[in-house]
């Protein structure tokens, strides 16, 4: 027991130094690292703070973020430096992460009743380097996780009464409040709930829906999806359907993705090499078929929530088109325990510890790897076209689609034309109108990579007239082959 005790320890300790490694790296590197719509939500905190508006700019109204993960990281908003609030902020994330790694071997170890396995798991998952890149990525995904780690272990316990079944509502509801999408997930809790617990389950029902609706009724004028999550992909629909295509042409599409992830991507976003993928996968289903797993009923819920996450899959694979890894680390958690099967294979002893020790490092080679090229490098010459949005731009109004960097960092006013963060831009889109809203919020410069410009938002912006004054250019960066350029309106 106590040597399992220090493996633990040593495995979470591990993972957690990792992650603050590279939250304490240079301001070059970490900018690589995450993404610019984690600087949506710190521009947006800012406005909040100092008007109570939901504005990104302090014009636009928007609701395209993550209500709960928003409210926790205000106050950090109030530090005047910004990369300190940016470094609290991941430290919040990764102590989230911490916690959801010591949940995670709680679950694993209860449902294989096993430590090693357990211990296996945990190192698919805590050291996983997509994981590791999500804990780093300043969005709402360790929150996330770490809700939905606790619906987990609840629900694989046994409620006593109506109280504890209305308790574990709230949680659910919070985990909703966390992330919208995770209403996947919450139905599959729910459904576990109902096959378990038959009416008595109307209470996590009810208590759900009351913390849910904060959500829905403050946002009953704009619809309480967040236009961050409709924005892109109503952009890549209409380029598809401008290209001559039909609407059953589209249908088609959105199947293919939907194959085309489980049979070739799938492993991309679940971290794993893709034979080792496979191996674990073809290993632990042999396993599972053979012991006849799928009779246990812990295993039953962990199937239960793998069943309802392919609503998950096809909502941003299939419907979507636009997945994204931060989506899917509760789901890189379910197979994670599925995997854990794999190892029931191995000889018990040295053969066991010798796996262990190679998965810690091969995982930790790969995030090494992984972390230090940049997840988004080009985002480096990004950052450095503030320092000539600050000497060339004082009260001029300036339109960018990749917005969150620029505005964070420039200290000017940015008008996010993509609609992520901005709902006016998002229905002019719907429109096809952005020239129009361009004018109507008197812009006077839109500064973004070419292609952003002359190829993804085309549709948009017939009849814009525009000069091009500047090509902001780091000569070992580019994205698509492009560099930012300045336009002038």
């Amino acid at each position: 027991m106590e040597n399992n005790n220090k493996a633990l320890i040593t495995i979470l300790l591990l993972g957690f130094l990792f992650r603050l490694a590279f939250i304490l790296s240079p301001n070059e590197l970490l900018i690589t690292i995450v993404p610019d719509d984690a600087f949506y939500y710190f521009q947006t905190g800012k406005h909040i703070l100092q008007s109570g508006f939901s504005s990104f700019d302090g014009i636009n109204y928007t609701n395209g973020y993550h209500p709960l993960w928003m409210l926790l990281i205000l106050p950090f908003q109030l530090i005047s430096n910004p990369w300190l609030s940016l470094r609290l902020i991941l430290l919040l994330a990764n102590i989230f992460s911490l916690i959801s790694g010591w949940l995670f071997y709680k679950i694993s170890k209860k449902i294989f009743n096993n430590s090693s396995t357990a211990m296996f798991s945990l190192i698919l998952f805590f050291l996983n380097p997509i994981v590791i890149a999500q804990d780093l990525n300043g969005l709402e995904t360790s929150l996330s996780s770490l809700i939905f780690m606790i619906c987990l272990y609840f629900v694989l316990q046994t409620f006593k009464n109506k109280y504890s079944l209305f308790n574990y509502g709230v949680i659910l509801g919070l985990l909703f409040l966390s992330r919208t999408d995770n209403i996947f997930y919450i139905l599959g809790f729910l459904a576990i709930l109902t096959w378990q617990y038959k009416f008595a389950s109307v209470y996590s029902f009810l208590s759900f829906g009351l913390v849910s609706s904060i959500w829905i009724i403050l946002n009953m004028e704009h619809g309480f999806v967040q236009s961050s999550g409709m924005a892109v992909p109503l952009v890549l629909k209409d380029e598809f359907l401008s290209q001559g295509k039909n609407q059953f042409l589209l249908f088609r599409r959105s199947v293919k993705l939907f194959i085309d992830f489980f049979l070739f991507r799938m492993y991309q976003f679940i971290g794993i090499n893709r034979m080792v993928f496979w191996f674990l996968g073809i290993l632990s289903l042999f396993k599972i078929m053979s012991k006849k797993i799928y009779l246990n009923k812990q295993w039953q819920k962990i199937f239960i929530l793998i069943l309802f996450s392919l609503g998950l899959i096809v909502a941003h694979v299939s419907y979507r088109w636009y997945p994204r890894h931060w989506y899917f680390c509760q789901f890189i958690a379910l197979i994670c325990l599925v995997f854990g099967w794999s190892f029931k294979r191995v000889k018990k002893g040295n053969y066991r510890i010798f796996t262990l020790v190679f998965v810690v490092i091969f995982n930790l080679t790969l995030a090494i790897k992984f972390l230090i090229n940049g997840v988004y490098p080009a985002q480096l010459e990004i950052l450095r076209s503030t320092e000539w949005i600050r000497e060339n731009i004082q009260e001029e109004r300036v339109g960018v689609f990749n917005s969150g960097i620029i505005s964070y960092f420039s200290g000017r006013t940015i008008v996010n034309l993509d609609g992520a963060i901005n709902t006016n831009a998002y229905h002019a889109l719907k429109k096809k109108d952005l020239t129009g809203y361009i004018k109507e919020q008197e812009l006077d410069y839109i500064i973004d990579y070419q292609p952003v410009m002359g190829e993804m938002y085309r549709l948009y912006l017939t009849g814009l007239d525009y000069q091009l004054v500047e090509i902001i250019d780091i000569s070992e960066i580019d994205w698509h082959n492009s560099k930012i350029e300045v336009w002038r309106l």
